[in-house]
């Protein structure tokens, strides 16, 4: 039984990778974008981040948010987004970032509704992260 369970869950580990890197091809045909996935018992990490030769760079949010809107709502139809905390800070269900050196300074997605409704706002990060339960 164990094993049922083991194959059920990178079942659906592989069905979440083929299914991100389809919505987002687009996107990953420029080879200086990653996703990177880390399964975690029967939860799963996303992770979005651009390097070029020399190592990470930002993420300018007006470059990827006509890929990233889509995707993510189409996300949320198939899968099950889990609220987090990802290091210290309020509890959302998708993180954006800001600064690689400090962790801790990020923006969810719930705040880019009220963000981007500002006059010359304009969101860089070096990484998206979105967690997923895969049951």
């Amino acid at each position: 039984m164990r094993y049922l369970k083991m194959f059920k869950e990178s079942n659906n580990f592989d069905k979440l990778k083929f299914f991100t890197e389809e919505n987002l091809a687009y996107l990953l045909d420029n080879k200086e974008y990653k996703i990177v996935f880390r399964n975690a018992d029967t939860n799963c990490y996303i992770s979005l981040t651009k390097s070029n030769k020399f190592g990470q760079i930002r993420i300018n949010w007006n470059d990827v948010k006509d890929y990233l809107i889509p995707f993510i709502e189409v996300l949320k139809d198939e899968y099950k987004i889990i609220n987090f905390i990802p290091w210290k800070g309020s509890t959302g269900n998708i993180a954006f970032v800001v600064d690689k050196n400090d962790l801790s300074k990020y923006y969810h997605i719930e705040d880019l509704e009220n963000l981007e409704n500002l006059e010359n706002f304009k969101l860089e990060f070096y990484q998206m992260i979105i967690k997923l339960d895969l049951n």
